[in-house]
């Protein structure tokens, strides 16, 4: 098991290494689609406003 995950994360940095074109491309776009999961996964951000008061009729 520790293998794969080993070589999961070696893997892009390898391919740099053995074809600088596909590897430099595989990296960019590995960036860009962790970058884009950490904006989708973020917490929104709320905005609070108040206290308000209330109608008194």
């Amino acid at each position: 098991m520790t293998r794969v995950l080993g070589l999961g994360l070696i893997s892009p940095f390898y391919m740099l290494f053995v074809s600088f074109g596909s590897g430099a491309l595989g990296l960019l776009i590995l960036f860009w689609g962790v970058q884009y999961a950490w904006k989708a996964l973020a917490k929104p951000k709320v905005d609070l406003d108040g206290p308000y008061l209330l109608a008194t009729t």
